[in-house]
């Protein structure tokens, strides 16, 4: 392959079919690795090629959670074979593994249409729970919850069901203390999840339209 043909066939997003985890975005020479939607690496790269495989030759191999001191496990080995990535990891304790990635259309957020441009207005306002104790207020695309404002998005599935209510960080499972947020038009629910229990169901009623 020439030089054009390598970054055409690399530029993108890659992911292990049918998991969450491992994923990779590459845009030109640079290139992104994420856990679960949170960076653990950023850097530049170069290519070399061998027959029909293109190894990726990465300026920086460190891989560290946001906010960490130390590096978590090494990139040792990244190419490209026969339409698909294979990502190689050394970890401490467990040693190396090799994970295939393949081309996705997904978004950090996974397979989903963003549909906040046409919810967040009806969402717009003070919700409470039947006990009165939890209070959502909607105001643009900010969720405050008790007191703690939080960036949302607003999507839908492509399978299907309720609109989603979900962290504007996509590497952040839930919204708050609350997770699995649904929007019903008339009712929001709402769970938090009871260590060796079913999660708890909150449903939130609109008790105020404008809000400052």
């Amino acid at each position: 392959m020439t030089s054009r043909e390598i970054m055409t066939a690399l530029d993108g997003a890659w992911e292990e079919r049918g998991v969450i985890g491992t994923r990779i975005e590459i845009k030109k020479d640079r290139l992104t690795v994420l856990w679960r939607s949170g960076v653990v690496l950023d850097t530049k790269f170069k290519t070399e090629q061998s027959g029909e495989k293109v190894n990726l030759i990465l300026a920086s191999r460190g891989m560290r959670y946001a906010g960490a001191s130390s590096d978590y496990a090494t990139v040792t080995d990244l190419y490209l074979d026969g339409g698909a990535l294979y990502f190689e990891e050394d970890f401490p304790i467990t040693g190396k593994s090799v994970t295939k990635l393949e081309k996705t259309e997904n978004s950090r957020y996974g397979n989903v249409t963003f549909v906040e441009n046409s919810v967040l207005h009806e969402l717009c306002g003070e919700w409470q729970d039947d006990s009165g104790y939890h209070k959502l207020v909607f105001k643009g695309d900010t969720l405050d919850i008790n007191g703690e404002k939080i960036k949302i998005r607003v999507v839908r599935d492509a399978s299907g069901g309720p609109c989603r209510i979900i962290n504007d960080d996509p590497s952040k499972d839930g919204v708050g203390y609350f997770y699995g947020m649904e929007y019903l038009i008339e009712a929001i629910t709402a769970r938090i999840m009871v260590c060796d229990a079913p999660p708890v169901i909150y449903m939130f009623k609109r008790v105020k339209k404008d809000v400052k």
